[in-house]
């Protein structure tokens, strides 16, 4: 754990809940982690400088791609590569390029908090009466609680409320110590993950390739 700084707590068991609050347990083995995509970035980013690799603190905005090379655009100017990895999100510009965005049909939103000073018996997720779950994850003595469904879904702009609802009753003391909102893939469209991921010169890889869970968006877990 000191090694990989970014890897927060071991998940061995995750208990899924009905809409009904029916319980149904899920083993790990071996067992997985949480992980902080902040630290995870910073820690990928270190191990690439120290191995040579230049930083380049600016935004792509338009990429040209030909057949032998891609130029990057930025406000500045523009970089050419020979190749390129699209690690940029739901909303890549790399992909957008390459094999078009991710419809709408296939995202999803999400609100949670960090809550300081309080931890759950079981890490689980709820999942709701409608499209959604909520999720509950013990961190380094916090917990990770969050809220997600199809960016398509009516109401979905009363997710924050939800979730507020669902810890008032759960934990009557709060103390959030930050909040967040985000934006990833959650296909509803089988087609769509037919779609190439790679070509000559270009790959996709996490949120911008949709390798995700399906169901949840939550990262996939391998053996």
């Amino acid at each position: 754990m000191t090694e990989f700084p970014f890897l927060k707590a071991e998940l061995s068991k995750l208990v899924y809940r009905s809409p009904e609050r029916i319980p149904k347990t899920r083993l790990f083995a071996p067992a997985t982690y949480l992980v902080s995509r902040k630290e995870l970035a910073e820690f990928q980013l270190k191990r690439n400088l120290d191995t040579g690799a230049s930083l380049i603190l600016e935004k792509v905005e338009i990429m040209k791609a030909y057949d032998d090379k891609i130029d990057l655009v930025t406000v500045n100017g523009s970089y050419q590569c020979d190749f390129v990895i699209g690690a940029d999100r739901v909303n890549s510009v790399v992909r957008k390029t390459f094999i078009g965005k991710i419809p709408k049909e296939n995202l999803g939103i999400t609100f949670g908090y960090l809550i300081k000073d309080v931890q759950v018996e079981n890490n689980y997720i709820k999942f709701q009466d409608s499209d959604g779950y909520i999720w509950f994850f013990n961190g380094d003595s916090y917990i990770n609680a969050g809220i997600g469904k199809s960016i398509s879904s009516q109401n979905n702009q009363n997710l924050r409320k939800q979730l507020d609802q669902y810890l008032e009753s759960e934990f009557p003391d709060l103390n959030i110590i930050s909040k967040w909102s985000g934006v990833l893939p959650r296909v509803r469209n089988l087609i769509f993950l037919k779609l190439p991921t790679c070509g000559n010169n270009w790959i996709l890889v996490g949120d911008t390739a949709k390798h995700v869970n399906p169901i949840l968006g939550a990262g996939i877990y391998c053996l």
